[in-house]
């Protein structure tokens, strides 16, 4: 039962820093070609926000952190860390 409470408080997580990306603009990434960024996907979640919301996530398992880390997006892998 804990793992299905865990899953669904890592899908909750997403949800919430996929809301706040909404509307972002990711103009300030360097993801042309052999820039930085190139093969990197982001939300456009500035760090500030993500602390917003990460603070009420603070009793996440490692299995649902697991999860989280393994998401194309850097900003979820952030927020896992």
């Amino acid at each position: 039962m804990r793992s299905i409470a865990d899953e669904n408080k890592a899908r909750q997580l997403i949800k919430e820093l996929t809301c706040a990306a909404c509307g972002v603009s990711l103009n300030w990434f360097k993801k042309g070609p052999n820039q930085y960024a190139e093969h990197d996907k982001f939300l456009g979640i500035r760090v500030p926000e993500i602390r917003r919301i990460i603070q009420f996530y603070g009793d996440l398992s490692f299995v649902a952190l697991e999860k989280l880390l393994q998401s194309e997006f850097n900003e979820i892998r952030f927020a896992a860390l």
